[in-house]
């Protein structure tokens, strides 16, 4: 397996920070608008569900129709709005999977910093968020979210660590990244395809925390392919 390292500019508090500084205000701005200088300050109060500060929480709701700086659909019942390096999925059903040059963000995927994936959204398509160099925190739903395609977060550089929920039960080649990647549940098949199935990890070195059974296959894979991989039971 070619192996593919990186090194995070920062933790992700800082990265959060940086993305509160571009994300604006408390209130909606025009999409012209960046609001930078009205940046909430970050709180210690007790994150939502989801892993969201309730500071970011209200960031991603003002991304909507009517905020957005760009937006289209990604899925039959799936559609995207992006603002202030902001981009959120939102609907029902599967994603559309997809090739480096035709992501309908292609022309903003290096202004992406936090992915927020509405509840509803069942998978996650095929090379959908593959280098997105700037992204620093992905947010999926953690209750019906299915298949997470091959490449679909693979070269994020700046990734620092992936919650792969309970719900997903298929991932495909290198559909995860991050340095920190975390397992909610049990250990999700390998999406078949042409080549080595097992090689769901795009980057390493990286931690890998699993909390449910079944993976004993892939740390007995990784053991030869990527000794860099560190697993950890939680």
């Amino acid at each position: 397996m070619k192996q593919h390292k990186f090194t995070s500019i920062g933790t992700l508090t800082i990265a959060l920070s940086l993305l509160l500084t571009a994300c604006g205000g408390d209130t909606p701005a025009p999409a012209s608008a960046a609001g930078a200088e009205n940046t909430p300050a970050v709180s210690d109060e007790k994150s939502t569900s989801d892993g969201l500060s309730p500071e970011m929480e209200a960031i991603v709701k003002t991304v909507n129709a009517e905020t957005a700086e760009s937006a289209g659909v990604c899925g039959a019942d799936l559609v995207w709005y992006y603002k202030d390096s902001v981009l959120v999925i939102s609907g029902e059903g599967e994603m559309t999977h997809y090739e480096l040059s035709d992501r309908p963000w292609e022309d903003i995927d290096d202004e992406i910093g936090l992915i927020y994936i509405s509840e509803g959204v069942t998978s996650i398509g095929k090379g959908a968020f593959r280098r997105c160099s700037n992204l620093s925190r992905v947010v999926l739903p953690n209750t019906i979210i299915e298949e997470i395609g091959s490449s679909a977060f693979s070269e994020c550089e700046q990734l620092a660590e992936l919650t792969v929920p309970a719900s997903v039960k298929r991932v495909g080649h290198h559909g995860l990244s991050g340095e920190s990647i975390l397992f909610q549940g049990d250990a999700p098949e390998p999406i078949k395809l042409d080549f080595d199935n097992m090689d769901i990890i795009a980057t390493y070195p990286a931690t890998v925390t699993y909390c449910g059974e079944g993976f004993e296959p892939f740390i007995e894979y990784y053991r030869e392919d990527a000794p860099e991989l560190t697993w950890v039971k939680g």
